[in-house]
């Protein structure tokens, strides 16, 4: 009986102990300039999954957060001016997590003091390259995607028109 109580006791003891001593894992927040008045916020706890992403805008001189990840990893922010009026809209590129390389991709924009997202879509793997083409910005989206059982060579093109995202597609063996 007494041993038993000697073992308790220690059992006890320990897991008092520990959680006195336990430190909890800290968050780290990592800023990076996406453009004037625009900072994507990283921040995440090493050894975790996932993270809490977040554009800034700077209005006014106060913090704005004008998107957030939701848990994805905002890999790729892009500004784009889409239909040439000076203010800037932002392509933002979130790794979904697990296998396969899917990225969720969003092109978010200011209307009425809220920012909105005018076009989104989901793709495996992508590589996106923004080009100006006659004072617009022409945006290009190479993936992989399984067709028929075997993996095809995509394309996904985006330009614009005043206030909307015109797609094109093309697929090559």
């Amino acid at each position: 009986m007494k041993r038993l109580f000697k073992i308790l006791t220690v059992v006890f003891l320990v897991i008092v102990s520990s959680a006195i001593f336990a430190q909890e894992a800290k968050m780290v927040i990592e800023k990076s300039q996406i453009s004037e008045g625009v900072t994507l916020e990283h921040r995440y706890t090493p050894g975790e999954m996932g993270s809490f992403d977040s554009l800034i805008i700077s209005k006014e001189g106060k913090p704005a957060v004008i998107f957030n990840s939701e848990g994805r990893k905002i890999k790729e922010v892009f500004p784009l001016d889409t239909n040439t009026d000076g203010k800037l809209e932002y392509l933002v590129s979130m790794d979904c997590g697990g296998s396969g390389g899917y990225y969720d991709i969003a092109i978010i924009k200011e209307k009425e003091d809220k920012w909105i997202s005018i076009w989104e879509n989901t793709l495996p793997q992508p590589k996106i390259n923004v080009q100006i083409n006659d004072g617009k910005p022409c945006v290009q989206i190479e993936y992989v995607q399984r067709m028929n059982e075997s993996m095809v060579n995509s394309t996904l093109k985006l330009t614009f028109d005043n206030e909307s995202v015109i797609k094109s597609e093309s697929s090559k063996n």
